[in-house]
């Protein structure tokens, strides 16, 4: 890990001790600085969680990843700043049914331990990723810049909540245990190339700033600030598809994303002249 290049990747220029201040400030430029992004599974490309790959995707060519590389990513900064870092898998509860089956462990959080209490430390899970550490240690809700969360025990482990609309929503259920290197890459490999992983199918980018939550679908844009209500617009055609991309998530279009952009943005043709 290059951690001067990191902390300039994230733009970060405060403390280093490794302490609550710092962890919650890098927490927070991390998902300011660092897309939500999984545009290679689209492309059908494997996803290396190699420390040296993801640097060189994430920090020299300034990409954006989901939850195996940013997490992975953070967690060798933290360690390398002297923080006690464990990874932990973790079951996506966002949009299932109540009554559903149990899922399948997909995501990788990250607790770490300051001053003998543990924190939930998450910058890879797009829509619901808290922009600050939560404790473990109460189940009374924790705001955050953006939302407000809450963690609360399960059978297995914890549940993050997030409140949107009032109302308090299971983002993830984190498991009890720390998940080994061959769990991680387990999860990852399934995320990334089979067939019912969402990553798959839909394009879906998420970048967060202290003052609102960005988030794609497809062509729809949703801006949703600290206060006020969410806004959503179409990007209709590839160039305003890629636009986006440009100036909302921080990401270069390259030539190798044009099917893309033309796949989730086609280009709207006007209407036929009406004949005599």
């Amino acid at each position: 890990m290059e951690l001067d290049a990191y902390l300039a990747r994230i733009a970060y220029r405060g403390g280093l001790a490794p302490d609550l201040a710092t962890l919650s400030s890098i927490v927070g430029r991390q998902a300011e600085a660092i897309p939500f992004e999984a545009i290679d599974v689209l492309l059908g490309k494997s996803i290396d969680i190699d420390l040296a790959a993801v640097c060189d995707k994430l920090i020299a060519q300034r990409r954006g990843g989901y939850c195996f590389e940013q997490n992975g990513l953070l967690q060798s900064a933290l360690t390398a700043l002297g923080f006690s870092v464990t990874a932990r898998l973790a079951r996506v509860l966002w949009m299932r049914p109540a009554e559903a089956v149990p899922a399948q462990a997909t995501h990788m959080a990250l607790v770490v331990r300051i001053a003998g209490r543990d924190y939930l430390v998450d910058a890879g899970f797009g829509n619901g990723t808290p922009t600050a550490p939560l404790a473990f240690d109460t189940a009374e809700a924790q705001a955050t810049p953006l939302e407000t969360f809450r963690l609360r025990a399960s059978g297995d482990g914890h549940v993050l909540d997030m409140r949107t609309g009032g109302n308090w929503s299971p983002v993830y259920e984190i498991l009890a245990g720390t998940a080994a290197p061959g769990d991680l890459a387990k999860a990852n490999l399934f995320t990334s190339t089979h067939p019912d992983s969402r990553f798959r199918r839909d394009l879906m980018l998420a970048r967060a700033t202290t003052d609102a939550r960005f988030l794609l679908l497809g062509n729809r844009l949703m801006t949703r600030p600290a206060r006020g209500n969410a806004e959503v617009r179409s990007l209709d055609g590839p160039e305003a598809l890629g636009d986006a991309f440009r100036t909302v998530f921080g990401l270069d279009v390259r030539p190798e994303w044009s099917g893309l952009l033309a796949r989730f943005a086609p280009a709207t043709r006007p209407a036929p002249e009406p004949h005599a």
